[in-house]
């Protein structure tokens, strides 16, 4: 059932379809890239597409198609660890900070608004310049600017949750807190903390791509996109391709997380039930619930 309305959304389903090549591209990179992406062939330099070069050359004659396809393991890999990193350090913190409240309550959640006050590039980019330009400083500077979104999200559902009765006839039981908290409350909670997760993993891939492009990402000569645009970047008029193909990966990757991202929020609202009418042409309506009716 759950597979069918997802697949009913056509929005949702591009997405899937444009993550699901990202992905495809990330975990075979070594399969089909005939070229490696690192060799310079300066003999080649800014070589249309061609047979022997799918998406041409850069400016160091390397293959485009190749670091296309080795960029995406970094998108991909940056995305994934430093949602993981935010997920994990805000769930717990937003977790404790609403089912227990007080004075832990204000000080974790002044903590975050400090976070949250510095814009993502602004906070990254300090973060990267104090821990230097390497993949794994580029991945926990994201995670720790995004720890406060996941942290509110879960605080805000925790105290949504702990006010209801099953929480009550659980701590009438006598059952202590933590195991109230994660047995009964945290699994309640789940759905928004995941369609946040898409969606931070097209802001991750943007964040890591524009790190990479003012040159405080990811250090070259490893493939990036945010690299090649940058390197791109001086010879737009004379070879524009060079510039055009990286910044398109870019698009169509944040762009497929972001729909698959609303695609999964219908499917875990369970105020929304999408349906398409008999020769729709996917527009979703969204169908009033049971209680409405």
């Amino acid at each position: 059932m759950v597979t069918r309305v997802f697949l009913r959304n056509r929005l949702a389903l591009v997405g899937g379809i444009l993550v699901g090549l990202v992905v495809l591209a990330a975990l075979s990179a070594p399969l089909l890239a005939r070229q490696d992406p690192l060799a310079m062939d300066l003999g080649a330099r800014l070589r249309p597409p061609s047979a022997e070069h799918l998406l041409g050359t850069d400016q160091f004659g390397r293959d485009v198609f190749a670091r296309i396809m080795y960029g995406a393991r970094i998108s991909v890999k940056v995305g994934l660890v430093s949602v993981g990193i935010a997920l994990g350090c805000g769930l717990p913190l937003g977790s404790i900070s609403g089912y227990v409240g007080g004075a832990l309550d204000h000080l974790i959640m002044r903590i975050m608004d400090a976070v949250l006050a510095f814009p993502a590039i602004l906070l990254a980019l300090a973060l990267v310049a104090a821990l230097g330009p390497d993949i794994t400083n580029v991945m926990i500077a994201i995670g720790i600017r995004y720890t406060p979104i996941f942290g509110r999200l879960a605080r805000a559902a925790v105290l949504a949750e702990r006010e209801k009765e099953y929480v009550a006839a659980a701590r009438a039981l006598g059952l202590s807190s933590p195991w109230i908290l994660v047995r009964q409350i945290l699994p309640n909670c789940l759905a928004p903390l995941l369609v946040q997760a898409t969606a931070s993993l097209a802001q991750a891939i943007i964040v890591e791509a524009s790190l990479s492009f003012i040159g405080v990402g990811t250090p070259p000569p490893t493939p990036s996109w945010g690299t090649m645009l940058f390197e791109a970047r001086g010879f737009i008029e004379r070879a524009p391709l060079v510039a055009v193909f990286p910044g398109l990966a870019i698009c169509l990757a944040v762009l497929g997380f972001n729909l698959m991202g609303d695609g999964v929020r219908d499917l875990l609202d369970p105020r929304l039930r999408v349906e398409l009418g008999p020769g729709a042409s996917g527009a979703m309506v969204l169908a009033p619930s049971r209680a409405s009716r």
